[in-house]
């Protein structure tokens, strides 16, 4: 079974000319996921709800608010979707957290003891232990290299919301930035 790592960017734009007439614009990377998979991010999953059911879902807070009823304040819905939307990527952070943990736990299984490679029996033996090693050396390679780039995106998500909790958080609650 092969794994693959997705980095997705997303983009949420509120515009209008007061807080009474305004649009939402949110842009997000849809091509992750396995095919047949259900996705949640294309819109006809919330365009087409259930048989005799009226609820229509909204698909920036992917589902969890229901169309039918409006929120009127541009801040308050902006503040809904970053909620749930952060939800979200905590989520997907420790899915892959915890799916690494169990991958490193299960090499632990292994029992990669290296000493025990340097004390070869013979020449065939020398030669698979040579092998084991080089594996080895390589799966810690692969491991750190993706745990290198996993560190450095996760440290520039938190980078971006501590950017835009210092210089934009008053002008989305209401108040002034000065």
């Amino acid at each position: 079974m092969s794994y693959f790592l997705h980095e997705a960017q997303t983009s949420l734009l509120i515009v209008g000319n007061d807080n009474l007439i305004w649009t939402a614009y949110f842009f997000t990377d849809t091509y992750n996921g396995r095919p047949g998979e259900t996705n949640h991010e294309d819109l006809s999953f919330f365009q087409q709800p259930s048989e005799g059911d009226e609820l229509f879902y909204d698909p920036l807070t992917m589902g969890q608010h229901d169309a039918n009823v409006s929120i009127w304040d541009p801040r308050e819905y902006f503040c809904l979707i970053v909620r749930i939307r952060l939800g979200l990527i905590k989520e997907e952070w420790a899915y892959i957290s915890s799916f690494f943990m169990e991958k490193i736990g299960a090499s632990r299984v292994l029992k990669l003891d290296i000493p025990s490679f340097l004390e070869p029996t013979g020449l065939g033996s020398a030669e698979a232990h040579a092998r084991a090693i080089e594996n080895a050396y390589d799966w810690i390679t692969k491991a750190t290299r993706i745990l290198h780039c996993l560190t450095s995106n996760l440290t520039r998500v938190i980078q971006t919301w501590s950017f835009f909790v210092k210089d934009n958080i008053r002008d989305v609650l209401g108040g002034s930035s000065e």
